[in-house]
């Protein structure tokens, strides 16, 4: 009786601040098969069933997801290069693979005061301010982050030099959007170079 249309919902809400959406649908999927499994010998489970359209939909992953092996992610992470371009979006993957899937606009808005004792404390932008009850999140640095951040570093108060102290929402947004589509062309030469999947980004 617990598994409500309202408890999927803010399941949802409160994992996007925490894993990607195909991790989500994958847990929802299973939960659903669950209760496909013994709704038929419980009628108020039958009744109450919460998925499906004007219900609770599980949401789409995004099909330009890219599944990567071990070796890839191998390839990736002792990459090194002269090419100052090649090497700042290998740096921005790697610490967003390591960031649990943290986008651009994410990394952009970490400040050097989110970093204490090697955690990093920080908000999801896309949660900050549409939530209700936003969650903080906390994220262990490990060595090659450390690394990622010092050949990287802001002049400011943002841990990255992506944007700056005094940019409004409007400059932040274009210098995002710039960043990424810089980072998105080097990626598809760096794909080429290691010989990564199809649709790496």
């Amino acid at each position: 009786g617990d598994l409500t249309i309202d408890w999927l919902k803010s399941y949802n809400r409160k994992r996007q601040n925490e894993v990607g959406i195909a991790s989500i649908r994958n847990d929802l999927t299973n939960l659903r098969t669950i209760y496909n499994l013994v709704k038929d010998d419980n009628p108020t489970l039958k009744e109450k069933y919460p998925f499906g359209v004007k219900k609770f939909v599980i949401p789409e992953a995004d099909t330009k997801n890219v599944s990567f092996n071990k070796d890839d992610i191998a390839k990736l992470y002792k990459f090194k290069s002269d090419n100052q371009l090649l090497q700042l979006a290998r740096d921005y993957w790697i610490f967003s693979y390591f960031g649990k899937g943290l986008n651009l606009i994410d990394v952009a808005l970490l400040k050097k005061s989110d970093l204490k004792d090697g955690i990093l404390y920080y908000y999801r932008h896309k949660t900050k301010n549409t939530s209700n009850r936003p969650i903080k999140l906390k994220l262990k640095f490990n060595d090659i982050m450390n690394d990622i951040v010092k050949r990287n570093k802001g002049k400011g108060k943002y841990l990255f030099d992506i944007v700056d102290d005094f940019d409004d929402s409007n400059l932040v947004s274009k210098k995002v959007s710039l960043k990424l589509y810089s980072i998105g062309r080097q990626l598809k030469k760096l794909a080429q170079i290691l010989e990564l999947p199809s649709g790496f980004s």
